[in-house]
Formats: C-alpha cells, sequence, structure tokens
C-alpha cells in the first residue's frame, strides 16, 4: 500500500520493531440500526447464545443460534449483518448495500420461547455484528439483540495486539488524591506484563503529565513524566499522543485543532518517544471525518475510534480510522444480587470476551484499551468494587474505568502464541502507512 501523506521534518523513521502492548477498555459499542415493523414490546425477546462475544470464527460456513420469546408466541425471528468496518449490510448474494434481514429457523413457531438458528457460507473476512429480532404472533418486535464476531484471514501475515492504557492513569485515587487501597498501579501492571514477556503503551494527554509529580484529575493519579521514562526504560513500553487537552477536537477551530492533535508531538519527542505518531486518540471519543482526513491523518499513522472488531489491513485505509475496543467495569452480571444495578446500562466485561480479543488472527490488528485495576473490595470512596468472589460474575466496579486485575491477568494469559504483541507505529510501518517513514 503506498504511502499518500509526506513525511514530518525531524520525524526519525522506525528501525525495528518494539513489541509494545496497549490496553484499551470500553464497553466497545454496536452500531445501532432502526428496525423496520412494529414497535418494540417487553413481551417480545431476544438472545444470541452463538457467536460469543469478539468470537473469531477460522472460516466458513458460520453458524448462530439463540432464544426467541414472546407472551403471544413467537410467528418469527430475523437476523442481519454489519461490516463494522464499512457499516454496511450483508446481502445473501456475498454482496454488500442497504439494511436487509432474514428469517431465522425456528425450532418451533408459534411458542412462548423457542430456540433459532442461522447460517452463512460467504462471509469474508472480516469484523462484524450479528442482529436479532423476535416477531409476536401479536404483532410485537423486540429489542435487538447484537454481537460483535469475526471470520478470521489465513496465510502468512502477522497478527497484532495492541495492549493500550488509556490516558496513561497510574492507579485510582481519593478526592484528595492518595492512592486508594486495593488499587493496582501501572508499575506492577508492568511488571506483570514484563514477567510474560510482554510490554505496553500508553496514551498521554500533555496537559494532564507533569515533570515529576503526578496529576490528580477527576479520582485518578495521571503518571508524570519520570513515570513514563521509568516504564519505558525498564519496562520497554511506547506512548501514543491523546493530545495536549483530550477535549472535544470537533467543536475547536481548524488552527486548534492542529495545535491539539499536531501540536501534542513536539512535546512526545522531546521526552523521547517517536513512536507517539502511531496513533491520535480523540478525547472521549470526539471524531469526525473532516478532522480526521485534514489535520489527524497528515501527522499520525491512524486515528483511533471506539468500535468493536479486530483491524484489517484491507479496511484501515484512508482516512486511516483504527478500532479500539474498550473493555469495562460496571455492574455485577448476577442479576440476583443488588451489584447488578451499580452502573446502570453497563455490565462488567466477561473475561473471556477479553481473552476472545486477544485471540487474533494474520493479517489482523487487535487494538484492546483498559484503563485501571483494582484488587479484593472497597465499599467507601469515590470508587468502590468487589473482586473477591471465585466467580467472575460476581465482580463489580462502580466506575466503568476500572476492572478486577485478577480477570485481566487471566484473560492475558490467554494470548496465543503466535500473536505479537506490539504498538501502532510498528503495525503503520509493516502495513504501508507510516507517516514518520518518509522523513
Amino acid at each position: 500500500m503506498k504511502n499518500p501523506c509526506p513525511g514530518r521534518p525531524g520525524r526519525r523513521p522506525r528501525a525495528h520493531i518494539t513489541l509494545c502492548l496497549a490496553l484499551t477498555l470500553l464497553v466497545v459499542y454496536l452500531p445501532v440500526v432502526p428496525a423496520a415493523g412494529a414497535a418494540a414490546s417487553d413481551a417480545a425477546s431476544a438472545t444470541i447464545s452463538s457467536p460469543t462475544t469478539f468470537e473469531e470464527f477460522p472460516s466458513n460456513p458460520v453458524s448462530f443460534a439463540g432464544t426467541a420469546a414472546d407472551a403471544a408466541g413467537v410467528s418469527d425471528a430475523r437476523w442481519d449483518i454489519q461490516d463494522i468496518n464499512t457499516n454496511e449490510w450483508y446481502h445473501s448474494d456475498g454482496t454488500w448495500g442497504p439494511f436487509v434481514s432474514y428469517l431465522t429457523a425456528l425450532q418451533t413457531k408459534g411458542s412462548i420461547s423457542t430456540t433459532w438458528t442461522a447460517s452463512v457460507s460467504n462471509l469474508a473476512p472480516g469484523a462484524y455484528t450479528l442482529r436479532v429480532e423476535t416477531y409476536g404472533e401479536d404483532g410485537s418486535t423486540s429489542p435487538a439483540a447484537t454481537r460483535s464476531f469475526g471470520v478470521a484471514s489465513s496465510g502468512p501475515d502477522p497478527a497484532f495486539l495492541t495492549l493500550l492504557f488509556g490516558r496513561n492513569m497510574m492507579q485510582p485515587a481519593t478526592a484528595s488524591c492518595t492512592p486508594l487501597p486495593g488499587s493496582v498501579p501501572l508499575t506492577q501492571v508492568a511488571k506483570d506484563l514484563q514477567a510474560r514477556g510482554l510490554t505496553a503503551t500508553g496514551a498521554v494527554v500533555i496537559d494532564r503529565t507533569h515533570a515529576t509529580t503526578e496529576d490528580c484529575y477527576d479520582g485518578s493519579l495521571y503518571s508524570s513524566w519520570s513515570d513514563i521514562a521509568n516504564l519505558t526504560d525498564n519496562s520497554g513500553w511506547t506512548y501514543v499522543s491523546a493530545g495536549l487537552t483530550h477535549d472535544n477536537i470537533t467543536t475547536m477551530t481548524p488552527q486548534q485543532q492542529y495545535d491539539d492533535s499536531c501540536g501534542s508531538l513536539p512535546v512526545l519527542e522531546k521526552h523521547g518517544h517517536p513512536e507517539a505518531v502511531g496513533m491520535f486518540a480523540y478525547g472521549d471519543n470526539e471524531y469526525n471525518s473532516a478532522v480526521q482526513t485534514k489535520v489527524v491523518e497528515t501527522c499520525f499513522d491512524f486515528g483511533r475510534t471506539y468500535r468493536g472488531g479486530r483491524n484489517l489491513e484491507s479496511y484501515t485505509n484512508a482516512p486511516w480510522f483504527q478500532l479500539t475496543n474498550s473493555i469495562l467495569g460496571g455492574s455485577c452480571n448476577d442479576p440476583s444480587q443488588s451489584c447488578a444495578s451499580v452502573v446502570p446500562g453497563t455490565l462488567y466485561a466477561n473475561p473471556q470476551e477479553i481473552a476472545n480479543l486477544f485471540h487474533v488472527g494474520p493479517g489482523e490488528w487487535s487494538v484492546v484499551q483498559m484503563y485501571r485495576f483494582v484488587t479484593g473490595s472497597n465499599s467507601t470512596g469515590p470508587l468502590t468494587w468487589d473482586c473477591t468472589s471465585a466467580n467472575w460474575q460476581d465482580h463489580w466496579t462502580s466506575k466503568t474505568e476500572a476492572y478486577c486485575y485478577n480477570d485481566f491477568l487471566s484473560a492475558l494469559d490467554q494470548i496465543p502464541s503466535g500473536v505479537t504483541v506490539t504498538d501502532p507505529a510498528t503495525v503503520a510501518a509493516v502495513w504501508g502507512r507510516s507517516v514518520s517513514s518518509n522523513s
């Protein structure tokens, strides 16, 4: 792939591959598409049992399964598939275009609850969203059930994984900026990664990063430049830019957009981080194609977007957006417990779903972002949590940007041996998209 963007003066080329790991945690959010038909009703429901979240199928055919229910009896269920990279919808002849849905195979039509199945035999390698709705005999339509999944590539191309630490927060803190007991500092995370032969990538917000003191912002201590230097020198971490301010770049003037994004790079390079050109981390996921095309892609290899799935070289092209999977904490998954309502609308991420994101196929790049880690339990303060149960479904955190450390480590230990954990700039160099390589 030919690089269409000129290099920036003074930017050094990458001479070697730096193994890096980037931690990405987001509740991966899926595209929501309005469905045709009757209004949604609580009487009808749809669930998906297969695929599991972020499951990657090695090849076609791809089979789906789940349950459809309606108090008045199930008349049918319909499925559709959206390509996460292009936002287009699957057509049965293998083409993609406007929204189309297809009937599932129901085990027992007319029953109050029944299983359904569906199958596709012509999906190209890529990242997709399956969407299923139940239709009742009384004309009701269920809310859509959605699930991210992928079809693996095949061949000799490398499989890349970036573990990204959002905003490079050192650890959770009290309102008076004291580290919370049971919070896990990035220094400990770095040691545990290093023991597994892994390293990481952090996203730096320039205005929240000081020389030697850790900034206290919104219940978290942010790493200082001194902390960052230690992580780089001792654990091989690399860094990308989260902007000067991490504010909504789409509301800025053109000059402010340039200053907030491209203007952050000289500061990072001054501190020894030329790899920062690998990716720009938009503040609060506020971005648009105009900013990416006119500003960010002239200075960075990629612009981060929070959407579920794996990146393919064939899709990660102009305007050079990439998919980042953000895995979050939140309410426990056991509906019988009071912790099921700790964070309305957000459930604690299944560790196996995180592990699924680590299973990257040839020619793919998975970016997984996480934020802050905790252990044990804490019942007071600005952040509370319980990670003590042997069952992950009982775990919860009161803020989504916090996750139980033992669950992260269990997922981390499932990274396949053939996956290269590295930073965005390295991926860009291999894929022929490298701003820094032209200088």
